[in-house]
C-alpha cells in the first residue's frame, strides 16, 4: 500500500501554504520565461512591456491582456 502524499499529512493551513508557495514559484518561472522570450524576440523586457501597457488602460486591447490580468485591470 502506498503512503499518502506528504501534503495530506500536514495540517490544512500548512498544506495550503505549500500550495501557495508552489504557485508563487510557478508564476516566477513563467514570468522569467516570458521576460527572456520578449527580450530575445523583441528586445523588450517584461517590465518595459508592462510599463507601456499600463497607461494604455482598457483601450489597450488584447495585446496587454497579460498586464491587465496581473494588475487586476479590466
Amino acid at each position: 500500500m502506498n503512503a499518502p502524499p506528504a501534503s495530506d499529512l500536514l495540517p490544512a493551513d500548512e498544506a495550503q501554504d505549500d500550495r501557495r508557495c508552489m504557485a508563487v514559484r510557478l508564476l516566477g518561472r513563467v514570468e522569467k520565461h516570458l521576460d527572456e522570450t520578449l527580450q530575445r524576440r523583441h528586445g523588450l523586457p517584461l517590465s518595459e512591456y508592462r510599463a507601456l501597457c499600463t497607461p494604455a488602460g482598457p483601450t489597450a486591447g488584447r495585446r496587454c491582456a497579460w498586464v491587465n490580468w496581473r494588475t487586476g485591470s479590466v
